[in-house]
Formats: structure tokens, C-alpha cells, sequence
């Protein structure tokens, strides 16, 4: 990746490629890799806080960059979001700052956002319906978050997503029911979570579009197998840390384009 040192009151650094979108979690150990769109740019020190935001946000302009990076600015909290307005940007990732529902509803002012990274922010349940409200939303994490089955009644239905990581969060299986209602998911980190048998179940109306689901660190069994073979368009499937055993490594196997990760 090519990346330029800006001198600027605030020190940015540019990268001017692509990145895979790390904040999502898309890079298997030996694998699956989802490009970024457009380069962005990311403060020097994470020390930054509202008071740079704005200046921040005039150089993505000036740059024609698609992207900002806030990852670990620690003093990006609710009240510097009222300085995100940016009409071009499309990739924003808020990861482990001190984001919370409140700072949320200035995202409209990011009309055309289609990456978002909330993950380890302050986000619970509250925020997620300014979020569900982004027109071109194609992308979210809520990785480490509080966010429970309760706050992802905001993304019912929701037509644009893709691309959903919800590691660590406080779903449980009756929150996938909601999920099995995004028409166009390709891609589901259920990760740490207290997903079991019964949630895979929820997952069947997702056959003809899912395709990467990653179940490490969950409680689902052998018992789900029968589900999970149903998914027909599934391409890697995580079970890293899981009680589905080696003896269904056949039934696995039937499919030559699954790729399996344990």
C-alpha cells in the first residue's frame, strides 16, 4: 500500500491504494480478502479530537480521498461527530474511538457513506436506527459492541447491506430471525457471539445469497449441519472453536467450492 505523510496542522497520513477492509474482519488467515474503494486518509496521531475534526474533514475534500480512518482516536467522542460532514466521503471507521448513540444521528451528514465501522465504539441498541437510515449503507461493523437481538430490529429489511459483523456483540439466536430478512447479505461474522443451533436454523432464507459465515467461538453443534448444508451458495464457512467435529468433514466435503477454516 502507498501511503504520503501530509503536512497540515493536523499530520495525515494518505493512502493513495486500496485496503482490504480490515476493520470488517474479511482476511481469513489464509484467505478471502474484500477490497476497499477509493483511498483514505488517516490522522498521525490518535490523540485528535474535535477541535481537528473539521480540518480533518476539509482535507478528505480537498484530496479527493473517499476515506477516513478515526481507528483508536481515543477523544473522538459524540460531540466531535457534529464535525463528520463531508458530502464525498463513502468509507468511514470509527473503531475504538468513544463514539455513542448519540453522535450517531449526524451521520445523515455523510449522505453517500457505504463502509461504516462502529466496532468497540460506546454504540448500543439507541443508535442503530440512524444507522439503518444511511441510503447507501453496504458495509457494517458492530464488532464488540453492546448492541443486542433488541437493536438490530432498526436493520430489518434492510435492502443494502452486504456486509455484516456483529463479533462479540450480545446476539443470541433469536436476533438472526431479523437477519434472515436482508435480502442481499453475502457476508455474516457471528463470531463470539451466543449463537447456537437454533440461530443457523433463522439463516435458511439467506440460501440463494450468503456466502461467507463465520461461526468461530459460538455453541453450534453437528446438530446444525442439515441447515448449513442449505445454504447452497455458502463459500467459506469459519468453525474455528466450535463442537461441529472432524466427522463431518464429508458431508463438508460434498461441496468442492465450500472452503472450510477450523
Amino acid at each position: 500500500m502507498i501511503h504520503d505523510e501530509l503536512s497540515s496542522t493536523v499530520g495525515l497520513n494518505v493512502y493513495r491504494e486500496s485496503r482490504p477492509h480490515r476493520y470488517l474482519g474479511n482476511t481469513l488467515d489464509d484467505g478471502i480478502t474484500v477490497p476497499a474503494q477509493g483511498g483514505f486518509v488517516r490522522p498521525i496521531d490518535a490523540g485528535i479530537g474535535a477541535e481537528h475534526l473539521t480540518e480533518i474533514v476539509d482535507e478528505v475534500t480537498r484530496l479527493a480521498s473517499s476515506g477516513l480512518s478515526l481507528a483508536g482516536c481515543h477523544r473522538i467522542d459524540d460531540q466531535a461527530m457534529a464535525g463528520i460532514a463531508c458530502s464525498r466521503l463513502e468509507f468511514l471507521e470509527l473503531y475504538n474511538t468513544a463514539v455513542g448513540d448519540r453522535g450517531l444521528p449526524w451521520l445523515p451528514k455523510v449522505p453517500e457513506l457505504q463502509h461504516l465501522s462502529l466496532a468497540g465504539t460506546r454504540v448500543d441498541d439507541r443508535g442503530l436506527s440512524a444507522v439503518a437510515a444511511l441510503p447507501h449503507l453496504t458495509e457494517l461493523d458492530l464488532g464488540w459492541t453492546e448492541v443486542t437481538d433488541r437493536g438490530l430490529e432498526h436493520l430489518r429489511g434492510h435492502r443494502g447491506l452486504v456486509t455484516l459483523s456483529l463479533r462479540a456483540t450480545r446476539l443470541t439466536d433469536h436476533g438472526l430471525e431479523v437477519i434472515a430478512t436482508l435480502p442481499h447479505l453475502q457476508y455474516l461474522d457471528l463470531q463470539e457471539t451466543a449463537v447456537g443451533d437454533d440461530g443457523v436454523t433463522q439463516l435458511r432464507p439467506l440460501a440463494t445469497t450468503l456466502q461467507h459465515l463465520l461461526l468461530g467461538y459460538t455453541t453450534v453443534t453437528g446438530r446444525c449441519m442439515p441447515d448449513l448444508l442449505m445454504l447452497g451458495r455458502l463459500r467459506t464457512l469459519l468453525l474455528r472453536a466450535t463442537r461441529i467435529g472432524r466427522e463431518h468433514d464429508g458431508e463438508l466435503a460434498a461441496r468442492p467450492q465450500l472452503r472450510v477454516v477450523r
